[in-house]
């Protein structure tokens, strides 16, 4: 696999990338199992949460820290949307 000498030469991508996908992963079987047991009221509002974390995290580790901050971004994001939907599995009357 062959990629340009600017994003092989700075610091390991790949774990940093790997390491949001299996986050992102988890969050979305969460997201899924709160879709499939009807806990549709308070779902905009965890995903109204996981929206404000990635465009805060973005706006501030993207600028300083490039590529590496936008994977940091997404870990952040990911695990803000695990929160925010294991929470609507504790929180009574969350379903429709």
């Amino acid at each position: 696999m062959t990629c340009p000498r600017r994003l092989s030469s700075g610091p390991p991508l790949f774990p940093w990338l790997m390491t949001a996908a299996a986050f992102a992963y988890v969050a979305s079987s969460i997201g899924y199992a709160a879709t499939a047991s009807r806990r549709f009221r308070w779902q905009p509002l965890a995903l109204a949460a996981s929206v404000v974390v990635s465009t805060i995290s973005c706006w501030l580790l993207i600028p300083e820290h490039g590529l590496q901050g936008a994977a940091w971004a997404m870990i952040a994001t990911s695990l803000t949307s695990i929160v925010a939907y294991s929470l609507l599995f504790v929180i009574p009357g969350g379903q429709k």
